[in-house]
């Protein structure tokens, strides 16, 4: 009788780390590609049973368990005191009761318990990866040069000792509401005709904008590059309000290049710019053209934030933008004035299966290439989304 008692103990104890750590995958598993993959290169998770090992217990047949389970009594056992037990054997009879007696009770547990990793633990990985990216690719530690295109994306809470790095589309119409309130408590019954104020509006005073990069709470948002490009696409090209004067910019330069045309047809708007054609663009002009305040709707985020070169105090992904918005707000002590609004699901994430199978499998692995270090210094898998919007016969790199 110990020994069954013992015996279904130690299955216990198996079934229960196998049940703990697969019900942790499966509270993980919907988050988007960029948190998993930070999941998956966190330390922690050397402390928890690997996802294959995880898969195959699932799958186990009751002949493997059965030959599991004699291979175990076979050898020798020790109780409690030390002492030595010659060893039994079970019948298929027996360990499929002790397996339902187990099933009943996992039914039981509670999931409440399972310690999942901490927004700061994530936030320490990400860092850690960004170290690494920056030493890597063997970029400038040192602060950038004072000017326009490296000030106008931060905007400066004086009273909080913040700085806000926006990048358009990874939720800037939200986080530039939240710096406006801030402004506006700030400024509480003076007379002012701005939103807010941005480092370049103080660019006469060059010390001034180096003492806040050097002392102040900095935050950046990231996204995941192939997503942030049909965001643009699908906010500037197709729905957007301000389709018409985007094409008036950037249209008629995309026709030249990639259409057929008559000097009729450059007069007849609109041209209805497809995605492959606004792939073409940003692949052909490269990520080093000058950046101005439209272009920057689609060039990659290290291009314009300077990661590298200043060091954030917190780096938030669009993807878990409900969690880490209002952790920001938290951390740095924003909430006492305004709280984070209710995030509302991209409709990008569902469109971009539809939307890059027009596109070539080719150009596609070109646009990677053209977003490469916000991949490598963000943390995002290229092979990750790859899976997500090529053909399941496509090769992976």
């Amino acid at each position: 009788m110990k020994l069954r008692r013992n015996f279904h103990r130690f299955f216990l104890a198996i079934f229960v780390v196998v049940f703990t750590c697969s019900g942790w995958l499966a509270l993980t598993s919907f988050k988007p590609f960029s948190t998993i993959r930070d999941f998956k290169r966190s330390s922690l998770l050397q402390n928890y049973v690997s996802h294959e090992k995880s898969e195959k217990m699932k799958t186990r047949t009751p002949e493997a368990d059965l030959n599991e389970s004699e291979t175990l009594h076979d050898s020798k056992t020790t109780t409690a005191a030390g002492l030595q037990q010659p060893p039994h054997s079970h019948t298929n009879q027996q360990v499929a009761a002790i397996s339902n007696s187990i099933l009943k009770e996992l039914k039981n547990l509670s999931l409440d318990n399972v310690s999942l990793p901490t927004t700061d633990v994530i936030q320490r990985r990400r860092q850690l990866i960004l170290e690494e990216a920056c030493t890597k690719l063997g970029q400038n530690r040192n602060l950038p040069s004072v000017t326009w295109s490296t000030t106008v994306h931060f905007i400066i809470s004086d009273n909080h000792r913040f700085l806000f790095c926006f990048a358009p589309k990874v939720a800037c119409t939200t986080w530039k509401g939240i710096m406006r309130k801030l402004y506006q408590n700030e400024t509480s019954g003076k007379t002012h005709n701005r939103r807010f104020v941005k480092m370049n509006d103080i660019l006469k005073s060059p010390d001034a904008v180096r003492n806040r990069w050097l002392k102040y709470n900095k935050v950046v948002f990231a996204r995941e590059p192939l997503n942030r490009a049909l965001s643009a696409y699908l906010d500037k090209f197709v729905y957007g309000p301000e389709k018409l004067s985007w094409e008036r910019k950037f249209g008629m330069i995309i026709v030249k290049r990639y259409r057929q045309y008559s000097s009729q047809q450059l007069k007849q708007r609109p041209y209805n710019i497809t995605f492959t054609e606004f792939i073409r663009y940003l692949t052909d002009t490269g990520p080093s053209v000058t950046m101005n305040q439209m272009m920057d709707h689609w060039l990659p985020i290290s291009s314009f934030t300077h990661p590298c070169q200043i060091k954030y105090d917190f780096i938030g992904k669009y993807e878990t933008l409900a969690q880490d918005g209002p952790y920001v707000m938290k951390k740095f002590g924003l909430d006492d004035v305004v709280l984070f609004p209710e995030v509302h699901r991209s409709q990008a994430r569902d469109s971009m299966k539809i939307a890059y199978a027009e596109v070539p499998e080719e150009l596609i692995r070109k646009l990677q290439s053209y977003y490469s270090m916000d991949y490598e210094i963000f943390g995002y898998s290229k092979r990750d989304v790859l899976e997500t919007i090529l053909p399941s016969n496509s090769k992976m790199p």
